[in-house]
């Protein structure tokens, strides 16, 4: 029997793939860190970024949350294991906290954590549990420097002052971003519109603020709506047997923000496909027509299983048959959806009273 042992190791630049390349803008890496923050049991997520000017690389964008917190333990065996399926070995719900009932977990791939290497270079870490504070900080060019991680230590995160202090806070968790890479000016309004696109759990049992403000999923206008009331879901068994709940609303003029044409869907409350037409190209009306039409799915199957979700949680694996049905279901139901709209809107040009 050969001596022989083969051994595989872990690049220290895959972290550059799963957090630069992946998650490059403020929204979707934002979003990740929110998204911790609903499976940490959190009731608020405060946000605090610049906006309205250019970002520089001397600011800091923070995210806290008033969820349940890590201690030195949890933050070694649970946060700072990359890859960890937080699903592994359990039902796919929260524990009860906060006097919140169990929520469906949102997190599966273990790697969102990492999104913040999106924008920035540093990642601080502050959180509260069990009356401890643990304190400590990742450094997104010490990280990448390594060749491999899998035969060593492992890469060593910077111990804070207040690591290991005793504390009279109740639990939570801070996450400031620093040496920033992005230096796009951030709208206000825009980037609240976007994370309330991404992030379908919004209400009253989980809050977002951005500056102090509180984030919305207010509907815009709609000429045409299905189901008519806003905030009301149709529901429908695909033939595969599978359930999704779906809207869809057609607005007077032309929607300008391309964030929010097309149909977004969502898998346990969290966008997984970004706006699409379920590859429709529409025609010379068709096409016309989905410049006004936007609207959302649930459908939460898609994660029940199978993972079909893509790693940047932008695209969902749609060549899997379990997700073509949807697919071709979408494709249908825009198609109906253009073909009413146009009678719908021929209709309303006649009865118009005329000036």
């Amino acid at each position: 029997m050969s001596e022989r042992q083969y051994t595989m190791t872990v690049a220290g630049q895959l972290f550059r793939h799963l957090g630069l390349q992946m998650y490059s803008g403020a929204v979707p890496a934002i979003a990740e860190l929110i998204s911790n923050a609903y499976d940490a049991m959190a009731r608020n997520v405060w946000i605090k970024i610049p906006t309205g000017r250019p970002l520089q690389e001397n600011d800091e964008v923070a995210v806290k949350d008033d969820g349940h917190g890590m201690t030195f333990d949890d933050c070694n065996d649970h946060y700072l294991r990359v890859g960890r399926n937080r699903r592994g070995g359990r039902p796919g719900h929260t524990e009860p906290y906060n006097d919140l009932e169990p929520r469906r977990v949102q997190g599966r791939k273990g790697i969102g954590k990492l999104a913040a290497f999106g924008i920035a270079d540093r990642i601080r870490v502050r959180t509260v549990k069990n009356n401890e504070v643990a304190h400590f900080s990742l450094d997104y060019s010490e990280l990448t420097r390594s060749t491999d991680f899998a035969d060593s230590a492992g890469y060593i995160p910077k111990i804070l002052q207040e690591d290991g202090q005793p504390t009279d806070e109740p639990p939570r968790t801070a996450i400031i971003l620093s040496r920033l890479k992005i230096t796009r000016r951030i709208d206000v309004d825009e980037f609240k519109r976007s994370i309330a696109r991404r992030l379908l759990v919004l209400d009253d049992s989980f809050r977002v603020h951005v500056n102090g403000s509180l984030i919305s999923r207010d509907e815009i206008p709609f000429q045409f709506r299905v189901p008519p009331n806003a905030g009301n879901w149709e529901t429908c068994q695909l033939p595969d047997g599978n359930t999704l709940k779906w809207w869809a609303g057609f607005c007077k003029n032309t929607i300008p923000d391309e964030e929010m044409r097309g149909f977004v869907v969502y898998v346990r409350g969290k966008l997984a496909q970004t706006p699409w037409f379920f590859d429709l190209s529409g025609g010379v009306w068709g096409q016309h027509g989905m410049q006004y039409l936007t609207g959302e799915i649930q459908a939460d199957y898609l994660d029940d299983h199978k993972d079909l979700i893509a790693t940047d949680r932008g695209t969902v694996r749609w060549e899997d048959p379990m997700a073509a049905s949807l697919k071709t279901w979408g494709q249908s139901k825009v198609r109906d959806l253009l073909e009413k709209w146009t009678i719908e809107r021929r209709r309303a040009k006649i009865t118009s009273p005329r000036v």
